[in-house]
């Protein structure tokens, strides 16, 4: 096989509890076990957090060892590694635009959406030929309380109006929310 995998195919039903997160690991007991496979993210406290939240369960419930890679930016590694026809990632936590276009350039094999649990029920929006969705995120804009008093800002105009609402009291925070099955 010449093609960096999102999901091998040994391992797509498997890991379906991951691409989808909050399946019941249940879904997964009917599929044949790989020994191991290698998951890569973009380390730090947010793959620590993927360790404990969703990899460590699957791993158990598989009773496989998902070995793990970091890489900030994986789409290099993808890139040489399907050049070379030496894949050795089995899942990668890339943007989307990664997997279409490693997708589109051979070099990501297609998901076979017959083998995750609960794809068909998956919104079309949220999977393309080559990655699923599994985890949401937005951006929130927001204001401390005591910073403005009783006048605090009203509009998103007042939001960004620096002159009559100055200071730190702005902020942007990200939040993370799991996805949820459907």
């Amino acid at each position: 096989m010449n093609q960096i995998q999102c999901f091998t195919r040994k391992v797509t039903t498997q890991l379906a509890a991951f691409s989808i997160l909050a399946l019941p690991l249940a879904t997964t007991a009917q599929v044949a076990h790989a020994d191991q496979i290698t998951f890569v993210s973009q380390g730090g406290a947010y793959q620590e957090a993927q360790t404990k939240a969703i990899l460590d369960p699957v791993a158990q419930s598989l009773g496989i060892t998902i070995n793990q890679e970091s890489a900030p930016d994986a789409w290099p590694m993808i890139r040489t590694q399907g050049a070379t026809g030496q894949p050795i990632w089995d899942v990668v936590d890339t943007p989307t635009f990664n997997c279409i276009r490693g997708g589109e350039q051979g070099l990501i094999e297609p998901l076979d959406f017959s083998r995750i649990p609960n794809a068909e029920s998956m919104p079309d929006g949220y999977k393309t030929p080559y990655s699923v969705a599994y985890e949401f995120y937005s951006s929130v804009l927001a204001y401390n309380p005591e910073t403005y008093g009783d006048h605090p800002p009203q509009t998103w105009k007042d939001f960004w109006d620096i002159d009559n609402f100055p200071g730190p009291g702005r902020c942007v925070t990200i939040l993370w929310e799991r996805s949820k099955p459907h």
